[in-house]
Order: structure tokens, then sequence, then C-alpha cells
């Protein structure tokens, strides 16, 4: 059976492991909040470029729709296909 660690032992054991292990322990949880973060933060870029491309191609199909109802048989350019549009209409 251990023998129990008394009170002034137990002092240098706890300063060792603060001083040397503690670090290495202490980048390890940074470096795996990051790579999470990063996860997240990545899939949120995902999700927000789904929404902008819904968007767009819903605005696309009114547009559309708007030029054949009023008689227009031709339709409007798609500023993000057509290369004379004005530029920073989207």
């Amino acid at each position: 059976m251990p023998e129990p660690i008394g009170e002034l032992a137990r002092g240098p054991v706890a300063e060792f492991h603060l001083e040397e292990i503690g670090p290495a322990i202490y980048n390890k949880a940074i470096a795996d909040a990051q790579a999470r973060l990063l996860g997240r933060v990545s899939d949120l870029n995902a999700e927000l470029y789904r929404r902008r491309i819904s968007i767009l191609d819903s605005a696309r199909e009114q547009t559309q729709e708007s030029a054949v109802i009023d008689g227009n048989p031709n339709p409007v350019p798609d500023p993000l296909l057509d290369s004379s549009a004005p530029p920073g209409l989207f």
C-alpha cells in the first residue's frame, strides 16, 4: 500500500506538476479549443454561403418572372454572369 504524502512533500510535487506538466496540458487544451472553433467558423461560413446562393437564386427567379409578366420576352441580364453589368449590384 502506498505511503501517504505529507504536507511538506506535497508542495514540491504540486509545484513540479504546475511548472513541468501544466504548460503542456494548457497548450493541448488551447489547441483543441482552437480546432473546435475553427471547425465551427468553417461550418458557419458554409451555411452563410448556402444562404447567399439561395437568396441570389430566388432574386434571379423573381427578376426573370417579372420580366415575362411585364411582357418583355427578353430575360433581364444576370449581373453575376454578365460582365457588361455595372459593378456593385450584388
